[in-house]
């Protein structure tokens, strides 16, 4: 059996970067493969500040940043079922033992998600120092429009020891160009590779009880802190007359509003609240995207300003312009009734990358 490594987050309070990671996983899988989910191998010095900062507080998972005791246990069991982990490795000997687990695989691929975007990334999500047979990226996110100066040659010394280069968006092509001379393709986010029937039944697996979702609501998942969002929903209830609000809590100031607030939801019981709801508004890239593959009525937020320096927006527009789902960005007020989305076209063009996007993994697994 074929073992393939994979670089990417997964495991913390937002729901996409697992269900990204998922989504990989579960389509190597099919192919008779064993997929690995990397952690990096640390140092004592990081261990040493791991545990100060939990000393301090920092970083510490709470209720109000939306990592409740429940959704924290969801989310953990999730992982133990769901995916393959080498054990993490500290130290002299750990990196030893790090170096043998990694030449035990066939290959390593970076992505998804935001692992190359030049504000949160670093050398080991490039694979940059991974001594492995071969190296492959499959929907790497770059989130921004310009890479900049100081981390170019970062980039550009990683990536001449990939086979083949693949990002998730548009706008990532060409900044990567400058860097590269190898050909870069658009794929997918992981999250399309599974067809509509495949996340009804995972959200099958969903323990919330069916009072929940019985009944029309809106469903409120926001990454971000806006008063603006708040208006939206208050304008959305009084367009669709639908007056029941789910909020999926992320953000302190997300307890404040007189709505239904639900922090217990695990990975499976967010794709049933999506598959569920009536409407669902949200700033989330892969909520927007679980949406349009459960052919929902959606609304997206923009969670930056405009022309903000290290504004990730770019990915909100290069999914909806390859959708022609323009219309489903709200910037201001919602003014004029909100139409149904006709999905025909939507699924037409998302079927056809899906099946370019299988073919690149397809190409990845017959060389490796």
């Amino acid at each position: 059996m074929k073992k393939v490594g994979i670089v990417t987050w997964f495991g913390g309070s937002n729901y996409g970067t697992s269900l990204q990671a998922y989504a990989l996983c579960y389509k190597l899988e099919q192919y008779g493969v064993k997929p690995y989910l990397l952690q990096k191998c640390l140092s004592w010095r990081n261990v040493a500040g791991i545990f100060v900062r939990y000393i301090k507080g920092v970083n510490r998972p709470n209720s109000q940043e939306g990592f409740s005791a429940i959704k924290r246990r969801k989310i953990r069991d999730f992982k133990r079922k769901e995916f393959n982990q080498f054990p993490v490795c500290f130290g002299y000997i750990g990196r030893m033992i790090y170096t043998l687990q990694i030449n035990n695989l066939d290959c390593i691929i970076s992505g998804s998600d935001q692992l190359w975007n030049p504000f949160y990334t670093e050398p080991f999500l490039l694979l940059k120092n991974l001594k492995v047979k071969k190296k492959y990226s499959y929907a790497s996110s770059i989130g921004v429009s310009e890479i900049p100066e100081v981390v170019r040659p970062m980039y550009r010394d990683a990536l001449s020891d990939f086979e083949a280069i693949s990002v998730r968006e548009t706008t990532a092509i060409e900044p990567l160009k400058q860097l590269t001379n190898k050909p870069i393709i658009k794929v997918v986010d992981p999250t399309f590779l599974l067809k509509t029937e495949d996340w009804i039944q995972f959200a099958s697996h969903s323990t919330l009880q069916q009072s929940i979702t019985n009944q029309p609501y809106v469903l409120c998942y926001f990454i971000a802190e806006n008063d603006f969002y708040w208006e939206c929903v208050a304008d959305l209830r009084k367009n669709t007359g639908i007056n029941r609000v789910i909020v999926l809590p992320m953000k302190p100031s997300h307890f404040k509003y007189q709505y239904e607030i639900l922090e217990t939801a695990g990975i499976h019981d967010f794709v049933r609240l999506i598959a569920d709801s009536s409407l669902v508004c949200t700033d989330s890239f892969h909520a927007t995207a679980i949406s349009i593959n459960l052919r929902k009525e959606f609304i997206t937020l923009l969670r930056f300003k405009y022309l903000e320096y290290a504004s990730q927006n770019s990915r909100i527009y290069d999914l909806l312009q390859r959708y022609k789902l323009e219309d489903r960005l709200l910037k201001g007020p919602l003014t004029s009734p909100l139409k149904k989305i006709d999905y025909s076209e939507p699924m037409r063009v998302l079927d056809n990358d899906r099946e370019k996007s299988i073919s690149y993994i397809e190409n990845i697994l017959k060389k490796i």
